[in-house]
C-alpha cells in the first residue's frame, strides 16, 4: 500500500526554530539545505531563515522552490515560491502558503502480522459509528487495516475498539487513530493509521500486545 497523501500545513504543527530542508528547483545537483522556521501568517505566507551553519542557497523573488519536514511518522513536502527577501534585522525568507502538500509515512517501527477484529467510530462523522473491520499488521506507531464500508477520509480522527490480550490477560481498548492513508476497492477499504492516543495506560496495553505477538512469530487472533 503506498503511504502517499495529501496534508493540510496544520497538521504540520510546525514550531519556531524547527529545522525543515529546502531544494531549488532549477538548482543542477538538488541539492537539500537546512532551514530554521520562523513563523508565518495563515493563508499568505510561511518565513524561514538560515541555519546557524550559514550554509544557505542564493534565492531571489520569484524562485521556485520545495520544502521538506520531517515528523516522527514520515515526511512532508511542498512546493512554494519565494516572495520576499528581508535581510534586517535577520535574513528572512518570506514563501507562498502551500496548498499543495503530500505526506509519505515511513514505517519506523517494526509490524507484525495480526488478525484481530475492530470496531471504528468516526468523531466527526456521527453515521460511521461502530464499523466492522479488522487490523491486519500493527506496530508501537500505527497499523494497517481493512473494513467493508467507509470510515472516513485522510487526516479525520477515528476511535478503534478492539480487545487485547497480553499474558493472557485481556483488555478493551478505545484507541485514537489518525487516518493517514486510504485505498477503496469494489468492496473493500484500506486504510494506514497512526496512533495519536494521548492515554499512557491505553498506550502501554497497547504496546504489550505488539511486542507479545512479535515474540510469537505468527498472526494473533483475539476472539
Amino acid at each position: 500500500m503506498e503511504e502517499l497523501a495529501p496534508l493540510a500545513i496544520d497538521q504540520l504543527q510546525l514550531k519556531f526554530g524547527q529545522l525543515l530542508q529546502i531544494q531549488q528547483y532549477m538548482s543542477a545537483e538538488k541539492k537539500l539545505y537546512d532551514c530554521t522556521f520562523v513563523g508565518g501568517v495563515p493563508g499568505q505566507t510561511l518565513i524561514i531563515s538560515m541555519p546557524e551553519s550559514g550554509e544557505f542557497p542564493d534565492l531571489h523573488e520569484g524562485d521556485k522552490i520545495a520544502i521538506r519536514v520531517k515528523t516522527a511518522s514520515g515526511v512532508a513536502a511542498f512546493p512554494t515560491v519565494v516572495l520576499y527577501l528581508a535581510e534586517i534585522p535577520l535574513y528572512m525568507v518570506y514563501l507562498d502558503y502551500p496548498s499543495d502538500i503530500q505526506f509519505k509515512q515511513i514505517r519506523s517501527a517494526t509490524r507484525v502480522n495480526v488478525a484481530l477484529p475492530v470496531l471504528a467510530s468516526n468523531s466527526k462523522r456521527p453515521e460511521l459509528r461502530s464499523v466492522v473491520g479488522r487490523i491486519s499488521d500493527i506496530s508501537t506507531t500505527g497499523a494497517h487495516l481493512f473494513f467493508e464500508q467507509d470510515v472516513g477520509d485522510i487526516g479525520d480522527q477515528v476511535q478503534l475498539k478492539g480487545k487485547f490480550a497480553v499474558a493472557g490477560i485481556r483488555r478493551t481498548l478505545v484507541l485514537t487513530v489518525l487516518v493517514r492513508a486510504k485505498q477503496s476497492q469494489a468492496s473493500e477499504f484500506e486504510y494506514g493509521v497512526e496512533f495519536i492516543e494521548q492515554d499512557e495506560e491505553i498506550m502501554l496495553v497497547l504496546f504489550g500486545f505488539v511486542y507479545s505477538a512479535m515474540t510469537q512469530g505468527e498472526p494473533k487472533v483475539v476472539e
